[in-house]
């Protein structure tokens, strides 16, 4: 039985190498920086994109953040929600991420102290064809002067990289007031959130069937050799 448990890890590995390649779903942190907006507390920032096809696995959300001034950190929340009418993001929330203060540049004199920040998924999330909204609020409270800065791209060098269809929909932002979310055109034309979601593509009930036929198919196959092996041996 020893050459069957090894089988079975092999098969367990090919399913996992299907989760393990991460790829940029929409947005792309690649993109040149050309404008910065305040986060302060109580306030929040959205921006649509739309998946064309297939099911997405989010595992992650990245947002160019920075210039957090020390001993007064902002307190960010990253949500991915449903898409309401007046183009801001609706109620339902789809998916939470867990953003790391800490991991925030902070402020520095005459330098401008940014970088692209991951908050990783808090349970799994599972997005299908549609559009949705990536918001990043600021829950510190009000008064307390712990804000932080977001990057901004411009749609002049917006690259649309990973999977063809999946995108930020340029121009497409909303503010938030710590009640109410509210539609907001860009001063700078065709302006969108410097963001990124990464995950995996989830694979079709075929490909799995496919995946568990073939484990199953080598599987049979060792076992049926070592028992003609063993029946050699012994001369039958």
């Amino acid at each position: 039985m020893k050459s069957i448990r090894w089988l079975i890890p092999g098969a367990v590995l090919i399913g996992a190498n299907l989760h393990a390649q991460s790829t940029i779903i929409a947005g792309d942190l690649q993109n040149s920086f050309d404008a910065i907006g305040s986060l302060p507390p109580a306030y929040g920032w959205a921006q649509q994109f739309t998946i064309a096809s297939g099911v997405w696995s989010v595992a992650a959300a990245e947002v160019y953040v920075g210039n957090q001034f020390p001993s007064l950190p902002a307190v960010p929340v990253v949500q991915i929600r449903n898409a309401a009418a007046g183009n801001i993001p609706g109620a339902s929330i789809l998916g939470s991420f867990t953003m790391n203060p800490n991991n925030i540049p902070a402020w520095a004199m005459g330098v401008n102290q940014m970088a692209a920040v991951s908050a990783p998924a808090d349970a799994g999330v599972g997005l299908g064809p549609g559009t949705y909204w990536l918001c990043l609020m600021n829950f510190a409270l009000p008064g307390s002067q712990g804000e932080i800065n977001v990057g901004f791209a411009d749609a002049g060098t917006m690259q649309q990289s990973g999977t063809t269809g999946n995108l930020i929909n340029v121009g497409n932002l909303a503010t938030w007031n710590a009640q109410n979310f509210s539609s907001y055109t860009p001063e700078i034309a065709n302006q969108t959130l410097l963001v990124q979601l990464d995950g995996q593509l989830v694979p079709e009930p075929s490909t799995l069937n496919l995946i568990g036929l073939a484990a199953f198919s080598l599987l049979a196959f060792r076992y049926s050799y070592q028992l003609s092996s063993t029946s050699r041996s012994r001369g039958i």
